[in-house]
């Protein structure tokens, strides 16, 4: 597993909302989060929406102990992050926040393309990798250049190869895979549709 996978389930649940809770009562930030305020500014917002939203248990957290355990993986995935060079972006992150709030309890289909290519799908973290090359991390935060998401390769999630695709939609060519057909669909190699 890389290094930013390690932590990322707790860090994924901030930086690509594929469950969102939301309603905290927050105001939305109004400029970027200070990196050194990240950590604590996540925890923070995310449990008291976990609360709010009676989410429950989410990565091993309770809800009894949620800060203290969100800080602790947060943190680990921030210390990776920094370890191997990527750039924080604090715009991107107070982004993702304020979209959380304004969500409210609605969770997300993290399959829908409109929510991967929406202006909060940003990167937290990002590297100088680009499109076709390996990568380190997960959508939210990886080694691939700012508007590339990691999927093992860095890839475009809102056109060309790399996005997902609905039913009928042209999944194969004579290059390879042309995005990720949307669960429960698979890619028929033969119509090379979802």
């Amino acid at each position: 597993m890389n290094r930013l996978a390690r932590h990322g389930l707790a860090a994924a649940m901030v930086l690509a909302w594929p469950m969102a809770c939301g309603g905290s009562g927050l105001a939305p930030l109004s400029g970027p989060v200070a990196e050194g305020n990240a950590v604590a500014e996540m925890s923070k917002r995310l449990c008291r929406q976990w609360r709010e939203c009676d989410c429950g248990e989410a990565a091993g957290v309770q809800l009894s102990n949620c800060e203290t355990g969100m800080r602790f993986a947060f943190q680990a995935w921030q210390e990776d992050a920094q370890e191997l060079g990527l750039a924080f972006d604090g715009e991107c992150l107070t982004r993702k926040l304020n979209a959380m709030l304004e969500r409210g309890c609605t969770p997300l289909d993290p399959f829908d393309v409109g929510f991967r290519c929406s202006q909060d799908a940003c990167a937290v973290y990002s590297g100088s990798a680009t499109e076709g090359e390996s990568c380190d991390g997960s959508f939210g935060s990886s080694n691939c250049t700012p508007g590339l998401a990691c999927q093992g390769t860095c890839e475009d999630q809102c056109g060309g190869r790399g996005g997902v695709l609905g039913e009928g939609d042209r999944c194969l060519d004579d290059m390879g895979a042309l995005g990720t057909c949307r669960p429960p669909l698979l890619c028929d190699p033969q119509s090379m549709l979802c």
